[in-house]
């Protein structure tokens, strides 16, 4: 039987189901960018992620896992490179960016979940629970 979320989430990450992304080609690639002259602004890396969004979308109607995955790795990469587009244009702090934004989202849904699964267990229903969860947790 699997256990809830809440026994879960407290537990040590296992090393081999950590995924780590390596950054520092990201920065390579902005720093490459930039002396070959390609400065590309923040809106045009978010039209970046929409684009790649968008391909993978296309890849997934048609079912086509191989592609998908392909696409996925370009949206990935164009939301770092966002991040760092935010970090060295607009002078943001690197790890209150993409760090700090990732850890502070991944929180809000873990203590959202945990409270969603207590709720519920009090004999609330999922609706119910979802809602007092976006409203603790905004």
């Amino acid at each position: 039987m699997e256990q809830p979320l809440g026994m879960q989430v407290n537990q040590p990450i296992k090393k081999e189901t950590h995924m780590v992304i390596n950054t520092d080609i990201a920065d390579r690639i902005a720093a490459a960018s930039k002396r070959i002259g390609k400065n590309t602004t923040v809106a045009e890396k978010l039209a970046r992620v929409r684009e790649e969004l968008a391909e993978v979308e296309a890849e997934l109607a048609v079912g086509n896992q191989t592609a998908a995955e392909k696409e996925m790795g370009d949206l990935l990469l164009s939301i770092i490179l966002l991040c760092r587009g935010f970090e060295w244009q607009m002078g943001f702090d690197r790890y209150a960016t993409a760090s700090g934004a990732y850890e502070k989202s991944a929180r809000k849904v873990q203590f959202r979940l945990e409270h969603i699964e207590a709720v519920m267990a009090a004999g609330e229903t999922r609706e119910a629970a979802i809602k007092a969860a976006k409203a603790l947790y905004p």
